[in-house]
């Protein structure tokens, strides 16, 4: 724990709850775990820093950690200076201009032409190997104006395929442009798409889990005890998946339309080995066998947020669990710790607490019904 210890120097006592976690994630040097509460039968967890960074970087009982470094000559803010990449590394478009000192002269925004509505995103095929996989998203949206092009932002992505279903009509992708520096896909379709109060987008396309802790990225640790069989390793480093999209890193992950202001809500499901855990912003909905020795873990409708909300885990994690005094739609709010497998029992004092937070926090307080959003 030497390592984890020293990188928990720079944390706060405890780290601040952020404001973006769903529902709720704390980080203390006694734990330095990820407390994550959740909603009626399952658990949320947010997409924030204390969990992407925090449970990929801090829960294990050795940590590989990152250099610390100074943004354009300021030191980073205190909590995460040995944590994050330099903005220039990691940055969405918009930032980069700021890292450079240039300023926009003008709302660097998508097309108002297509609003999307609801996100279903479903990610196969994940190689541990060559750190790739494969994925499917269904934007339902509406068509504001007669177009022949939909824009979407993608980064480290290859498109594969593409249709919009509107009207009782197909359209079929024909070509994909792709502007690096905007960080945009223009898909171009063989008509152009009427006006429609309903239509989906269907976009096929292949990504990489990579290792510069934004989007879907990994994570190496030592293991406290042996690891399931299908955990991959690099000698004695084994590895972690999770996402961290805050603030225009969904684009990496998967296409969409990654503005704040661009609401939608979410399902999501996800491929993986049979021994291993998978998490997400909402509860486990359904786990069903999918090829030989994986699962497929589907996940709740989310409520109405922004990509950059949307979050994902994949490891050999376990949990310890407690419960909410006061009771929420009749029920008690689940709390659960999770950690790297061997090292839950370091997330009791973080369990003690985080089910007394929830039940004084008063945004809880005034609602009589909870559901995984941001407190």
């Amino acid at each position: 724990m030497s390592s984890s210890k020293g990188l928990l120097r720079h944390l706060p006592l405890p780290l601040r709850l952020w404001s973006n976690c769903s529902p709720l994630s704390v980080i203390t040097r006694q734990t330095a775990t990820s407390v994550s509460a959740s909603v009626s039968q399952g658990i949320g967890i947010g997409n924030c820093g204390i969990f992407s960074r925090g449970l990929a970087s801090l829960v294990n009982g050795q940590v590989k950690p990152l250099n610390s470094r100074r943004d354009n000559g300021r030191p980073m803010p205190i909590g995460i200076r040995s944590l994050v990449p330099k903005i220039s590394d990691r940055a969405c478009s918009a930032h980069a201009r700021l890292a450079r000192n240039e300023t926009m002269t003008d709302r660097d925004v998508l097309p108002d032409n297509v609003k999307p509505k609801h996100y279903d995103l479903s990610l196969r095929d994940l190689e541990f190997t060559n750190w790739t996989y494969k994925g499917t998203v269904t934007i339902d949206s509406e068509i504001t104006k007669p177009t022949k092009e939909i824009i979407v932002n993608t980064l480290e992505l290859k498109l594969s395929h593409a249709k919009v279903s509107a009207d009782s009509k197909t359209f079929e992708s024909t070509k994909f442009d792709y502007d690096s520096k905007a960080q945009r896909s223009t898909i171009t379709f063989d008509e152009e798409i009427p006006v429609a109060s309903k239509a989906s987008l269907i976009i096929e396309f292949e990504g990489i889990i990579n290792n510069e802790m934004a989007g879907f990225y990994r994570s190496k640790y030592k293991p406290a005890e042996t690891p399931s069989a299908s955990v991959p390793s690099d000698g004695e480093w084994h590895y972690m998946f999770s996402t961290q999209f805050e603030a225009c890193d969904a684009r990496r992950a998967f296409p969409c339309f990654d503005e704040p202001n661009l609401k939608a809500t979410f399902d999501f499901d996800i491929e993986i080995p049979s021994d291993q855990v998978a998490l997400s912003n909402m509860p486990v909905k359904e786990t069903r066998p999918s090829k030989d020795g994986w699962n497929i873990v589907s996940f709740e409708t989310s409520p109405v947020m922004s990509t950059y909300l949307l979050a994902w885990a994949v490891g050999d994690f376990e949990y310890i669990e407690a419960f909410t005094d006061r009771k929420y739609d009749g029920k008690q709010i689940p709390v659960r710790v999770y950690t790297t497998r061997g090292l839950k029992e370091q997330g009791q004092w973080a369990l003690e607490h985080a089910p007394k937070i929830m039940t004084s926090s008063p945004r809880s307080s005034t609602s009589t019904t909870l559901c995984p959003s941001p407190i």
